[in-house]
């Protein structure tokens, strides 16, 4: 199914922003990769609905203005994206540092929202300061990262020597924003824990086993602060279980997610 690629404004913000297939909306919040890596899953999404699947501010085409320095403003920024397109019932699914975002725009408004799927989401901390709950990908090495990252270490190389100039632009805008947003507090929000029992609406977590950025232990925590949270561990994948095994991913938001289309029809 093609996806329509579209420039919107929102909050005077130029976005660019990809809508896949018919029916009830659902929004796909990428990680701190950029949304290129995982349009595979995405467009896989769309037998689930109408899909909305943006560049978050400073990465992608998608503009961030000087102001724009935390995951709290993104929160609020896609908020008003759900005003302004005026997308109601929706499933709102993000994968790491997209299911950050997703939480703080959960533990904010739900009026919105129908349902939340998180996979390997980072954002909250549980630990004392002296544990790592998050590994440090900015202190790894490329090669070290991708096997904490993935099962199959392959599937995180960036083909550098084939990839265009504006490719390579990409990836250096995506890095540059992930910094932005989320060099200190490292990849995490102080406050967050403390409101996860906001989000009132059933949520779906979904985890690699083999995840050494994030761990299934850390998964556990998260889902134990939220009230109608349930987790679903995937083998054979790492941090990003939605690129190594979509499939299985698919199947289980599938299974989330039916529930609720069958009692609203």
């Amino acid at each position: 199914m093609t996806a329509i690629l579209d420039t919107t404004r929102v909050c005077g913000i130029n976005t660019e922003l990809r809508v896949i297939g018919e029916g009830r909306p659902v929004v796909y919040l990428h990680s701190g990769d950029g949304i290129k890596r995982e349009l595979d899953f995405v467009h896989g999404l769309s037998h689930l609905g109408r899909i909305h699947a943006p560049s978050h501010p400073g990465f992608g085409n998608s503009e961030r203005p000087d102001d724009f320095k935390t995951v709290e403003d993104l929160a609020y920024f896609y908020l008003d994206l759900l005003d302004q397109h005026k997308l109601d019932d929706i499933t709102l699914i993000g994968a790491s540092f997209g299911g950050w975002i997703a939480s703080e725009m959960a533990v904010r408004s739900t009026r919105r929202i129908r349902d939340l799927v998180l996979i390997d989401t980072v954002g909250a901390r549980f630990s004392d300061r002296d544990v790592v709950d998050i590994a440090d990908i900015y202190m790894l090495p490329d090669e070290e990262f991708r096997s904490r990252a993935f099962v199959d270490p392959a599937k995180g190389k960036i083909d550098i020597a084939n990839s265009s100039d504006d490719d390579l632009i990409e990836v250096s805008r995506n890095r540059i924003a992930l910094c932005q947003y989320a060099w200190s507090p490292y990849m995490h929000n102080p406050r967050l824990r403390r409101w996860l029992h906001r989000i009132d609406v059933p949520t779906l977590l979904v985890w690699g086993a083999s995840d050494e950025i994030v761990t299934v232990d850390y998964g556990r925590k998260f889902a134990a602060e939220i009230p109608r949270a349930r987790l679903e561990v995937v083998e054979q994948a790492g941090h990003f279980p939605h690129i190594e095994q979509g499939k299985r991913v698919m199947q289980l938001i599938e299974s989330f997610v039916a529930p609720a289309t069958v009692a609203a029809e």
